[in-house]
């Protein structure tokens, strides 16, 4: 929360000599660097410049410490103890002793009200993380343009960041007013750990219990968010909204000059109407899927209300979202 303060009470700030660094949790690959991974993580990462497949064991082994990455998350303690012992009880306890800190700061900042949205749109973020909302109803009894006021200052603080809505189709893309933006936490293991996920009983469960939709897309959007350039860093999704129909992408990300459908499967099944309405309206032809199978090119058509659409799909393991940004899309 020290941006918040220095924000609130002023300072003379040094023009010109300031570098800006954003320091955001572990991603993935760092993960996988911090358990001594690095092999696993060239060959991944040489399957994405590369453009092949990765093969079945490689792909299993990468999926098993994805799972492990969405349960410890990337707080760097947490990863710590969990590369040190192993021991669910050490992360849980990281995870609890995190959140209790970060509540508990909350009393210095703003006077009693402040404070009281601050915590009440804390302790809600659980039931929003992933998805969009609204200021009128992110906490029961709490007003919107209070909450609207908290809510920003955790995003200053970096304890949330707002995914903002488009309906651009073309780059620089530009947020559409008036509509609900998505709601990114900081960590998806402190999202988890939130949200009552026990992390002994999400050990056992099968990967895509775990990476439901809403976790796929958190976790895909944390990785995104890490590689987007600039300060604190940008990343839109599309929606189109009308009495007729609506349609929402789960991300647009700049490749080459060009906005690039992105569209997150805890599975390989799941509708891409929405991806294909895009790439229809923006006259584009490559589209992206994250999903938990393997890697798949595939060149596709399907009938849309005024055509036909030939479009590109690339489809790739879940796990390499942070590396997107740097595909070369042809």
């Amino acid at each position: 929360m020290l941006e918040v303060r220095l924000q609130e009470r002023g300072f003379s700030f040094p023009v010109g000599r300031v570098t800006f660094r954003v320091l955001r949790p572990f991603t993935f690959f760092e993960f996988l660097a911090a358990n001594e991974q690095d092999v696993l993580s060239r060959h991944l990462a040489g399957a994405v410049s590369e453009g092949r497949p990765i093969s079945p064991a490689l792909h299993d082994q990468a999926l098993d410490l994805l799972r492990d990455y969405l349960l410890v998350g990337g707080m760097p303690e947490a990863v710590s103890r969990w590369v040190a012992e192993h021991n669910a009880a050490a992360v849980r306890g990281v995870h609890r002793d995190l959140v209790q800190a970060l509540a508990e700061d909350f009393q210095r900042f703003g006077n009693l009200r402040e404070v009281g949205y601050l915590e009440a749109a804390f302790d809600n973020l659980r039931h929003h993380a992933g998805l969009r909302f609204r200021y009128e109803n992110f906490a029961p009894g709490y007003r919107s343009q209070l909450m609207k006021n908290a809510l920003a200052k955790l995003e200053a603080a970096l304890l949330i960041h707002r995914v903002l809505p488009t309906s651009s189709l073309a780059l620089p893309l530009r947020e559409r007013p008036r509509s609900a933006a998505k709601l990114l936490p900081l960590d998806v293991g402190l999202a988890l750990h939130t949200m009552g996920s026990g992390f002994d009983t999400a050990r056992s469960l099968s990967l895509g219990q775990v990476l439901d939709g809403r976790i796929a897309e958190i976790f895909a959007g944390q990785q995104l968010l890490a590689s987007a350039p600039g300060f604190p860093g940008e990343l839109f999704f599309w929606v189109s909204e009308s009495s007729h129909s609506n349609a929402e992408v789960d991300y647009l990300i700049p490749i080459g000059g060009r906005p690039v459908p992105v569209e997150v499967k805890s599975a390989a099944a799941g509708s891409l109407k929405s991806l294909h309405q895009f790439l229809w309206r923006a006259g584009l032809s490559t589209g992206i899927r994250l999903h938990a199978g393997q890697f798949a090119d595939e060149h596709l058509k399907v009938r849309m209300p005024e055509g036909e659409l030939a479009y590109r799909l690339l489809s790739l393991p879940v796990y390499l979202a942070e590396k997107l940004p740097a595909l070369e899309m042809g």
